[in-house]
């Protein structure tokens, strides 16, 4: 079968969100698949660089916008100084640019260009079907115009939570493009996919239609890099990511450790948080104000494969739940690359028994901590308070990109496919319905 993948993030841009799309594409190509992948150039103001992945048996092209020049030069790397210049525009503004919804999202200017190379494409090959990771807002609408001209079965992809829809609470998707927009966009998908089953239930009331879990999964290639331990005699507790501050529990976590210190001042000496991620100046004004700085080390963005090495080397792993009641079904992509990690999660969670709460129970890896008292009580013990797991590992190798994205293609056989070939609209009908 041959596959089109549009999607926005992809490596080298070093975003969680890229794991997915790359993921699948890995998987499908070592299925036997042909897998042709669209995406944008990318440049310094989507983020850091440094995904460096084997893209072997994988056909990539990359569009600028477009009035830019595709035979130029590509854009270099962003500099250390730029992520974190960029990384703060974006924080300071994002309020803005979510009210403004669509006219606030530069990637909105890239729909042409996606759209001619997709339709191109087409024209010159017979593809089978068609696959959309939303968001942003631009891989939607490029992928609804080419469904509808190019006649291909299309799967569209629910797979950043963040994307017009948690971000700005309750009415954040409506407040992006519209809830009717939306419907009229996705009426042309033949699936829709998506990462949880709260994420489920909301799009089924917003779009009206059924849609599909599969998990966001970790990438599994190659072996983990080796466990070694330090000579420091403080135990590291790691965070790798970006934080959002006012969703996620990271104050919860703050507020915790600045108590713990002040009961137990040695705490520092037993105790080092390192933070690997971009935005981090918030961090270190909330450690600063709830009396944790003693602890907390800053190291801004790293490559992905340093920050699995990282992860490796940490005596556990810290992830913050999201806050927002309203806000059902956040299931984050950094759950699962933690998962894959070997190493405990120290989960902080909200109070609730949220759906990432409920993943990171079953997997037997995580210690998931629901009151500030326990918070504070494994501080105050760190690191002999972090109890013995036992990891429930048939369910967490269950839980890779290479496994979700074979489930995927199961669903689509069953579930698109057949209705395909029932009209009679073969790959080859619809190439030749483009190229006239």
């Amino acid at each position: 079968m041959r596959i089109l993948l549009l999607s926005h993030f992809f490596p080298p841009l070093n975003a969680i969100a890229s794991h997915r799309a790359y993921g699948w594409a890995r998987a499908w190509t070592e299925m036997g698949h042909e897998v042709h992948v669209v995406t944008p150039v990318k440049y310094p103001i989507d983020g850091p660089f440094g995904l460096d992945l084997p893209m072997d048996g994988l056909t990539v092209l990359a569009v600028p916008y477009f009035w830019d020049r595709l035979e130029r030069a590509a854009p270099s790397p962003p500099s250390a100084m730029q992520n974190a210049r960029w990384s703060d525009v974006k924080r300071r503004t994002r309020a803005l640019r979510n009210r403004l919804g669509p006219l606030g999202d530069v990637r909105m200017l890239l729909v042409p260009s996606l759209v001619h190379a997709g339709a191109a494409l087409a024209a010159r090959l017979p593809f089978d079907l068609m696959v959309s990771n939303f968001g942003p807002a631009s891989t939607l609408i490029a992928g609804s115009i080419l469904a509808r001209r190019t006649g291909l079965p299309w799967v569209v992809d629910y797979q950043d939570l963040w994307s017009g829809n948690y971000a700005t609470r309750r009415d954040g998707r409506a407040g992006r493009i519209g809830t009717t927009f939306e419907r009229a966009l996705t009426r042309h998908a033949a699936m829709v996919v998506t990462l949880s089953q709260g994420l489920r239930k909301r799009l089924e009331e917003t779009l009206g239609r059924e849609a599909v879990v599969i998990y966001f999964g970790y990438l599994d290639d190659g072996d983990p890099p080796a466990l070694r331990r330090r000579a420091e005699q403080s135990a590291h507790l790691v965070y790798a990511g970006r934080v959002y501050e006012r969703l996620q529990t990271a104050s919860r976590f703050f507020r915790c450790a600045g108590r713990a210190l002040a009961r137990r001042p040695d705490l520092a000496e037993r105790l080092r948080v390192d933070f690997f991620g971009p935005e981090q100046a918030v961090l270190q004004q909330m450690a600063d104000h709830h009396g944790a700085a003693a602890i907390v080390h800053l190291h801004g963005a790293v490559a992905w494969q340093d920050a699995v090495a990282i992860g490796r080397d940490a005596e556990a792993l810290l992830f913050f739940d999201w806050l927002d009641a309203d806000a059902e079904g956040v299931l984050p992509g950094k759950l699962f690359e933690y998962l894959r990690s070997g190493r405990p999660i120290v989960f902080i969670g909200s109070g609730a028994e949220t759906e990432a709460a409920q993943v990171a129970r079953r997997s037997g890896a995580a210690i998931v901590l629901q009151s500030e008292g326990a918070i504070e009580q494994l501080l105050l013990d760190w690191p002999t308070g972090i109890p013995s797991l036992s990891r429930d590992e048939s369910f967490v190798a269950e839980l890779s990109c290479r496994h979700q994205a074979r489930l995927l293609l199961a669903e689509i056989e069953r579930r698109v496919l057949p209705s395909v070939a029932a009209t009679g609209h073969s790959s080859s009908s619809r190439s030749s319905s483009t190229s006239r």
